[in-house]
């Protein structure tokens, strides 16, 4: 399912919240509430500002009608927090990952955000540019890197 874990960066002070989204199935829908709502309460609890979320592993991908309630409550959620970047780590099927990025950038225009977020193909881009320093403009649109 979801695993969460901090990493700490120079300076210490600086701290990166990973979560890996190993699976799905059609019933994970219905706890993703709970998770999701756990995770933005830890991200408010200890100040992060950087997330990453990795879906590069994910052996089984949610329809595009999942993926969309999903990330409209999550980032959604975050836009409560003091969060300024998020990572998202594509899943390796090409499709899926045209199409949710697609639904993506749709929600970042409907939503409004409060952190940048971007999608990677590459764990190592996702991680180098978290740890740029901020450069939020008021509002980021969603940008794919290669």
């Amino acid at each position: 399912m979801l695993k969460v874990e901090t990493i700490y960066t120079q300076p210490e002070d600086d701290k990166i919240l990973v979560v890996s989204w190993f699976d799905y199935d059609p019933f994970m829908k219905l706890h993703f509430e709970r998770y999701f709502f756990n995770i933005i309460d830890l991200i408010n609890r200890k100040e992060i500002k950087k997330l990453v979320l990795d879906c590069s592993c994910r052996r089984h991908n949610p329809s595009v009608s999942d993926f969309k309630d999903i990330f409209e409550l999550f980032l959604s959620g975050l836009s409560t927090t003091k969060l300024e970047k998020m990572a998202r780590i594509c899943p390796p099927d090409l499709v899926a990952s045209t199409n949710y990025n697609r639904l993506l950038e749709r929600m970042t225009d409907e939503l409004d955000l409060t952190f940048e977020l971007r999608s990677f193909k590459h764990a190592q881009d996702a991680y180098c540019w978290v740890k740029e320093e901020n450069s939020l403009p008021e509002k980021a649109p969603l940008r794919k890197q290669a």
